[in-house]
């Protein structure tokens, strides 16, 4: 009985980019009808801001970790998906940082140069987590914790 498990970046990151977006085109535009002239600096300054939004609005929507028995599925931004076998890693390096919000995870999956990174905000990461502690060998596991609380 495998399911696939999505890793999918959190869907309240949309509403912010869309309100970012809202922002740097009204700000410039009642900036100019207030003043009566152009506001060259701030509409290059905006357009800056928009594109960025854009971007990461864009990579918001795409990036995808799937995990479907032992076989994980990278989709980044504009590149297609890319699988690769369990068998394939060559490291995970598990953060878990304890602050005052609670406990923070991010894993990085080494796969020879590249590497994936999936952290505890995304939406399926409690599920991925359980799957890749029982398919992949703990010796290729480093756990790295930390306690910002107390500063160790």
């Amino acid at each position: 009985m495998n399911r696939i498990i999505k890793v999918t970046i959190s869907a309240s990151f949309t509403p912010i980019c869309f309100v970012l977006i809202a922002l740097s085109v009204a700000i410039p535009t009642i900036a100019t009808v207030a003043s009566g002239k152009k506001q060259v600096g701030m509409y290059i300054l905006f357009s800056a801001i928009t594109f960025i939004a854009l971007l990461a609005l864009l990579w918001s929507k795409r990036f995808r970790v799937t995990l479907d028995g032992r076989t994980f599925g990278v989709r980044k931004t504009l590149s297609p998906e890319r699988s690769f076998d369990a068998s394939e890693i060559t490291g995970i390096i598990w953060r878990r940082t304890l602050s005052n919000l609670g406990l923070i995870e991010n894993i990085v999956i080494s796969k020879g140069k590249k590497k994936i990174s999936v952290d505890s905000s995304m939406t399926g990461f409690e599920h991925f987590s359980k799957q890749l502690v029982q398919i992949v060998p703990q010796n290729i596991i480093s756990f790295v914790d930390k306690d910002i609380r107390t500063k160790r």
